[in-house]
């Protein structure tokens, strides 16, 4: 599911808490406060024994500042890896000057998603986000005009609430805005020679993900973040062998949208996931396969990947019960990822219940 916010997308600063208007450091970085310390009570002399406490959850202090859990996912295939800078806004006045970069643990670079993590929604803040590609060195320059800019109002996001920022669509290659050619010609079979139209302009859009654990079922959506690619269903066939008609996980899923959650009741750890150019009354016809991937077989390749060493906590063995994954499908056509950095990867990830603890 795809949220609309005012702004229509949500900024990749997102990623972190901020603890007020006031949280500039001398060295330029934002600090982090969840907002969960309630703080301590008033001495009152020496307790009296009046029985068993009651329990109200509240120990005095302030009540705890609501917490929404966000992860960023950079998916625009031609954009370098980005660091963000932040203004705070209330109402329309600005808070201070620019902030950061945000203290992210590194640059994010395409392909790269962040794990969940926490930041709080201060009543009335408006959160001015700049993203700015960056070169070797990591160095930004909060002044400088970035690659993106987004208003968010912390007032769309829900308390306890877990979000995925999607970074996703085609870098402009000029002032103009003009687009790379890498849009099919409308020929069979297709030439990607054509100037890409607007709407696949780079954006970040903001997708609500599902939280809630089901030990009786597998979780799995599928994010479609390739701009040249034409609306798929996305299809999985425990045995190809037999006459069982496969199932699709996903249907005429169109670039920048997330499906729904299909919930498998069995651990899928074989068989064959086909993703399909979309034809109406014709889903997960075997003629129309774009790219068959044998599950085994294709989570064995990426987990042997050395580019994804440092992220194999989030690449599965299998689709488990009790799991719930997003499968990313990201790069442009024609190519794919082993024949080019940018090329089209379907990418599983585990969503829950991995999320940074403060």
């Amino acid at each position: 599911m795809k949220l609309g916010l005012r702004s229509g997308s949500l900024s990749l600063a997102l990623l972190l808490g901020i603890a007020g208007a006031g949280c500039g450091d001398d060295d330029g970085m934002v600090e982090v406060d969840s907002g969960t310390d309630a703080g301590g009570g008033v001495d009152s002399g020496p307790p009296q024994d009046t029985g068993p406490p009651e329990d109200t959850g509240v120990d005095g202090g302030p009540p705890p500042v609501p917490v929404a859990y966000v992860r960023v996912a950079h998916l625009s295939p031609n954009a370098q890896p980005v660091r963000l800078c932040l203004n705070l806004l209330l109402g329309d006045m600005m808070l201070g000057t620019p902030t950061g970069p945000l203290p992210t643990d590194s640059a994010i670079p395409f392909r790269g998603i962040s794990p969940y993590l926490p930041f709080d929604l201060n009543e009335g803040i408006t959160y001015r986000v700049n993203v700015f590609e960056i070169g070797e060195g990591g160095a930004v320059d909060c002044t400088d005009t970035p690659l993106l800019t987004v208003d968010v109002d912390t007032a769309d996001l829900e308390p306890d609430a877990f979000y995925t920022a999607g970074a996703i669509g085609l870098k402009p290659i000029d002032a103009e805005g003009t687009l790379p050619s890498v849009c099919p010609n409308g020929e069979m079979p297709p030439t990607f020679t054509q100037p890409c139209p607007a709407p696949l302009t780079a954006r970040i859009e903001l997708f609500e993900d599902d939280s809630a654990l089901d030990a009786a079922a597998s979780k799995i959506r599928v994010l479609h973040a390739i701009p040249n690619a034409p609306a798929v269903d996305v299809c999985y066939d425990d045995d190809p062998e037999d006459e069982t008609p496969p199932v699709a996980i996903a249907s005429n899923l169109s670039f920048g949208n997330a499906s729904d959650y299909f919930e498998s009741p069995a651990e899928i750890a074989d068989g064959v996931i086909t993703v399909h150019a979309h034809v109406p009354s014709m889903s997960c016809v075997p003629a129309a396969t774009l790219a068959p991937l044998p599950v085994a077989g294709f989570l064995a390749a990426l987990r042997a990947n050395e580019d994804f060493a440092p992220v194999l906590a989030y690449i599965p063995e299998s689709f488990e019960l009790n799991r719930i994954y997003t499968i990313f499908a990201q790069g442009q056509l024609p190519e794919f990822a082993d024949e080019s950095d940018t090329g089209v990867l379907f990418l599983p990830w585990q969503d829950q219940p991995l999320v940074v603890e403060e």
